[in-house]
């Protein structure tokens, strides 16, 4: 479940950075790049069964999401 909502945050995120651009179908720039990281720092977030402990922990979840936003700035 949680890892279907991590693909369509991510499949939103990059529709709104596509919008943003002056040619929505470039995959050459960077702004296309820094999204394409984010969603995978995204796709790790939801990926709960990934985390340390097996299961939903709440402080890598808060530790990813830190990263997750780093690369989104």
């Amino acid at each position: 479940m949680a890892i279907a909502i991590g693909y369509n945050v991510a499949n939103f995120n990059k529709g709104l950075m596509s919008q943003m651009q002056n040619d929505p179908d470039d995959t050459t720039n960077d702004c296309f790049s820094g999204t394409e990281a984010t969603n995978a720092e995204l796709l790790v977030m939801a990926d709960f069964a990934e985390y340390t402990l097996g299961g939903f922990d709440v402080a890598t979840f808060t530790e990813i999401t830190k990263i997750m936003n780093i690369k989104l700035m």
